[in-house]
This record gives structure tokens, C-alpha cells and sequence, in this order.
């Protein structure tokens, strides 16, 4: 089988070269006689390709339909493997294992007993071998990952994981498992308030996949966990002392890609790691002045697994006081107050010199959005707000905050 792969590996990178000359090992399989010349094997080739597509009903992302494309837009439409890898939505590297798990279905496809690849081009069945295409239920396996993740991305917007809480979390999940195949478990400490965004919820996911199967992996005694900040990056990297590592992570992939973020397989001589990398964020801290602790408290729940710190303070007497000794990154304001009038504490908040660049938001029941951005507002929310439109205000002003430039009023708006 090996010699049928290498002689089916050269054919198929000279698919269309006439002056290629094919193993006779491949020209027997494929029952073309070597007298009728290069040309029959290629056409063979072509036509035994087309036989594995995949039928109406397969999941344009289960695997035999990965397996086909990458055997047609490699070979066939002989495209260059970064276009391929591009439209596939893989990984160059990805890719190139793609290709010879590919090539391993064409040398099964040839010696299965059913198999007819005929000149006429009348071929038979198409059908992938039952090791590589695996059952219905992997293929809808695959679909529903997409589907889920698809959705949990939908909910993501504005959310954060606190990288060094999460890894703690995951590996005391983890622990009682690792336990059971007789492997330890280590978690370094992280930097403080390292934090990625990604759904606290998908980075415990990805964790908890990429822990659980390095632990299976024999002959493995001991896995690491570890995460840095690298640039505007988070690097975790999960490290096995096992010699290989293989494993269907299509949740991880999936679930990463989502999040902007990646995954690295790196095998050693003595050790594998897994490394998983995903855009950081800072911790953004929020004054918000408000007499109304009902509403505060939804505002920790909009924020909560998220980069946005709530800080309260309920008078806006002490409010220039406080904003010189927190520098809060931004301000949410209400302008009812018991103590002072909001206006004249927003026309204060933008002029003094403490606060002037920080990005007030002024929220609410007054619908009076003109005279907030003429004071200096940098947005404005009419109360009661809604927590996707509370996180989108506060991304835009994290967004200018982080930018160093001046507070300016919006030019449009949020809205309930």
C-alpha cells in the first residue's frame, strides 16, 4: 500500500505532464495497459477522482467532501496549495496532512474489490472507504460543531476571559480524569489581568479539549499548563510529555477560528505542545454615577465575563475627587442626581483637566441627547437600556479611550 501511495503521489503532482512516466505498480491497480501511454493513467486518475464525490445529502463540511475538494482543486485544477488553503479555510500546514490522508483514500478506493475505474469513463459508485469517511453521525457531528459555535459567537460580542482564572478552573475540572490515567497535572502561574477575548465560556472548551486529549495520549505522566502575553496576543500553551500526538480537534479549531484565534500542534522529541493563541485585551474600569442601585446591578450583569470593571459611585458630589484618584477609563453618567444637577457636573466633567479625555456616557430618562453631546458627552443612552446597546457604547468609548485621543461628541447617538 505504501508504494501504491508514493507511485499515486508522483502521478498526481504530474497529472498533466506528458513525459511523466507512471510505476507500473500503478498502472496494474488502475488496470491501464503501459503500452497505451502516459495519457490513460492521467485520465484514469481524473475519472477515479470524480468518483468520490460526495453525494447531494453529505454536509458540505464533513470530511469526505473536505477529502474531494482537496483531491480536485490540488490535482485536478491544479491550484497552488495556499489557494487551496485559503478556500478550505485551513492552514497551509493543515493542508499538506490533508493531502495524504487524501491520497490514502484514492490507494484504498483503487483496491477495494468494488472499485472500477473503466477508459470508457463509466466508473463505479462513489463511494469513500468506510475508515476514512466514518459514519453519518461523524459528518453531523461536524456540522452540529459549526452550528454551535455559529451560535456562540452570535452571543460573544463584548465578552472576556480572565486567561489565569480559566486555566485554574479548567485544570480543576480536569484534575479528577487526568487522576484516572495516572497523569499529573500543572498549571503556572499567570501574569495578572491577562485576559483574551474570547467567550469565557469557548476558551473552557477549548482548554478542557486540548487537556483531556493529551492526558489519553500514551504513554503520557505529566501535562502543563501555561499562558503569556506576546504583544497585543495571548499565547496558552498546553505541553505533554508524549513523543506524537493525534486527535480529531475540530472543536478546538472551530471554536478558536471564531475568536480570531488559532491553534499550533508542535511536536518534540520528548514532549508535544499545544498552542493556542488569541488576540488580548485590558481591563477597561467604568465609573458609573448613579443613585439608582437596581440599575447599577444590571450593569454588572451586562459586564460581567467581560473587560469592563463596574465602579459605583451613587452622588456626584465626590465625582471629580474620585475620577482624579481611580482614572476610570470611562464615565457613565446620570444627569438625575440627588446631590448636584448632572448637567453642570457633565460641562464639569469636561473640563477639568483629569477628566477631559475620558469618554462620558450619559444615561438616562431625560430625552435630551443634544444638550448631552453640546456639554462634551461622548455618547448617550436613553434609560431603560438594553445590555447589547450598554456593551456597544462601551466598546466605542474603550475604542477612543484606548486611542489616546480626545473625548468628541458622537456623532449619532445609541438608541433604545
Amino acid at each position: 500500500m505504501a508504494r501504491l501511495e508514493d507511485a499515486l503521489r508522483d502521478a498526481l503532482s504530474s497529472l498533466y505532464d506528458p513525459a511523466f512516466e507512471p510505476d507500473p505498480i500503478l498502472c496494474d491497480a488502475l488496470g491501464c495497459d503501459p503500452q497505451a501511454g502516459v495519457e490513460a493513467v492521467q485520465a484514469a486518475l481524473v475519472r477515479l477522482i470524480r468518483t468520490l464525490e460526495p453525494g447531494p445529502d453529505v454536509p458540505a463540511t464533513s470530511r469526505a467532501m473536505r477529502l474531494y475538494r482537496i483531491l480536485t482543486l490540488r490535482y485536478v485544477q491544479q491550484q497552488t496549495q495556499e489557494k487551496v488553503a485559503e478556500e478550505l479555510a485551513i492552514t497551509p500546514r493543515h493542508l499538506r496532512r490533508e493531502q495524504q490522508d487524501a491520497i490514502a483514500v484514492l490507494a484504498q478506493r483503487i483496491t477495494r474489490d468494488d472499485v472500477a475505474v473503466r477508459p470508457n469513463g463509466a466508473a463505479g459508485e462513489a463511494s469513500l472507504p468506510d475508515a476514512v469517511v466514518g459514519d453519518a453521525a461523524h459528518d453531523a457531528w461536524l456540522s452540529q460543531i459549526k452550528q454551535e459555535v455559529a451560535s456562540l459567537r452570535k452571543e460573544s460580542a463584548g465578552f472576556a476571559a480572565d486567561v489565569g482564572k480559566a486555566l485554574a478552573g479548567v485544570s480543576d475540572i480536569t484534575r479528577r480524569l487526568a487522576a484516572r490515567y495516572g497523569v499529573s497535572l500543572h498549571v503556572e502561574e499567570s501574569p495578572p489581568n491577562l485576559t483574551a477575548l474570547i467567550h469565557p465560556s469557548a476558551l473552557h472548551q477549548v482548554l478542557v479539549a486540548g487537556i483531556t486529549e493529551l492526558v489519553r495520549q500514551r504513554p503520557t505522566t505529566s501535562v502543563s499548563l501555561r499562558a503569556v502575553a506576546r504583544g497585543n496576543q495571548v499565547t496558552i500553551t498546553i505541553t505533554g510529555d508524549v513523543p506524537c500526538y493525534a486527535s480529531d480537534d475540530h472543536l478546538m479549531r472551530e471554536l478558536l477560528a471564531a475568536h480570531d484565534g488559532s491553534l499550533e500542534v508542535q511536536a518534540h522529541d520528548d514532549r508535544v505542545e499545544l498552542l493556542i493563541t488569541l488576540p488580548s485585551t485590558t481591563t477597561m474600569s467604568v465609573l458609573v454615577i448613579d443613585d439608582n442601585d437596581d440599575l447599577v446591578h444590571f450593569y454588572r450583569r451586562y459586564t460581567a465575563d467581560t473587560r469592563y470593571n463596574i465602579i459605583h459611585l451613587a452622588e456626584g458630589g465626590a465625582a471629580l475627587e474620585t475620577v482624579e484618584a481611580l482614572k476610570p477609563d470611562i464615565i457613565v453618567l446620570d444627569v438625575m442626581l440627588p446631590d448636584v444637577d448632572g448637567w453642570e457636573l457633565l460641562s464639569h466633567l469636561h473640563e477639568y483637566a483629569a477628566s477631559r479625555t475620558i469618554p462620558v456616557i450619559v444615561c438616562s430618562v431625560v430625552r435630551e441627547e443634544e444638550l448631552a453631546l453640546a456639554l462634551g458627552a461622548f455618547s448617550y443612552l436613553p434609560k431603560p437600556v438594553r445590555r447589547q446597546q450598554f456593551l456597544d457604547a462601551l466598546g466605542r468609548a474603550a475604542s477612543l479611550a484606548e486611542s489616546g485621543a480626545s473625548t468628541r461628541p458622537a456623532s449619532n447617538g445609541a438608541a433604545c
